[in-house]
């Protein structure tokens, strides 16, 4: 569901942090990447510390016309130009609109697309417009 399974290599590396981290964002907890006490008591189902359900839509992001591609990401890597694998085509389509699905990182929102749920940056340096 939110890891695969590459293997245990007693390494707390930035895969392990990555997925530390979508696992407090579904769960609603603070996301700082360290599996710590809050992260703990909500595997061991402390109810107190994580969200029943995951977060419902965060509103809409709209990638204007003028932008011609718009690259993705998959939500398993951070989401930084080497590690893009697709491209949105707003540009031939006259614009599109996806629902946010969630807000993994600062300026990255989740959205569905063909290839399933992917990562998108839209920062302020971006012509995305978030509502």
């Amino acid at each position: 569901m939110l890891a695969k399974n590459n293997g245990i290599d007693e390494y707390y590396g930035d895969e392990t942090e990555d997925a530390v981290e979508r696992y407090q964002s579904y769960y609603g907890l603070k996301r700082d990447g360290l599996a710590g006490k809050e992260v703990y008591g909500s595997l061991k189902g402390n109810k107190s510390n994580s969200k029943s359900k995951p977060s419902q839509a965060k509103g809409t992001v709209h990638l204007p016309a003028s932008a011609k591609t718009w690259r993705t990401y998959k939500l398993n890597v951070k989401p930084i130009k080497k590690n893009s694998d697709w491209s949105l085509t707003p540009a031939r389509y006259g614009g599109l609109t996806y629902k946010i699905l969630d807000k993994p990182y600062p300026d990255v929102v989740t959205i569905k697309t063909g290839r399933g749920k992917r990562n998108i940056y839209v920062g302020s340096g971006t012509s995305a417009v978030v509502k």
